[in-house]
């Protein structure tokens, strides 16, 4: 499991929202909870996203922004607006539409008969160990790229 800790001390000083978001995966994923972590790590990205593209077009206004505009990007979007704006790199954007895939893949377009290929291996999407494996590989890139959009 990736260490954190590198990362909370900064992201912290960004978002306490985000920082708690992160900190409560952690516990989830210790007590292996596994549902949730995917989405909710999706969720946090995106957010972090959209704030950095909101603030780079000058769409927020005193910490405030349009409801509209938020919804106006999906996750494929937002993530091409981050690229476009320099936000994030091409790695990066590699690394966030293989998430999206994985998240789409899992909670849009589910099928029990379903496997996750990783390095030549299949792992069932109906099993906890296959989440928490996703996460585990996930997490500390994806606090990288959230503390960098923070930061932006």
């Amino acid at each position: 499991m990736a260490n954190l800790d590198i990362y909370r001390n900064d992201i912290w000083q960004y978002s306490t929202y985000i920082w708690n978001t992160l900190f409560q995966l952690e516990e989830i994923r210790n007590d292996m909870a596994w549902y949730p972590l995917i989405p909710t790590l999706c969720i946090v990205i995106e957010k972090s996203l959209k704030w950095a593209v909101l603030n780079a077009e000058e769409e927020i206004n005193n910490g405030e922004v349009n409801c509209n505009t938020i919804f106006k990007y999906s996750f494929k979007k937002i993530i091409k607006e981050a690229l476009k704006k320099e936000i994030i790199n091409s790695n990066d954007a590699i690394f966030l539409n293989n998430l999206k895939d994985i998240r789409n893949n899992l909670f849009h377009d589910f099928d029990p008969a379903n496997f996750l290929e990783i390095d030549w291996k299949l792992f069932p999407l109906t099993e906890n160990d296959t989440h928490i494996k996703i996460y585990d590989d996930c997490i500390e890139i994806a606090s990288r790229i959230i503390l960098k959009t923070l930061k932006n």
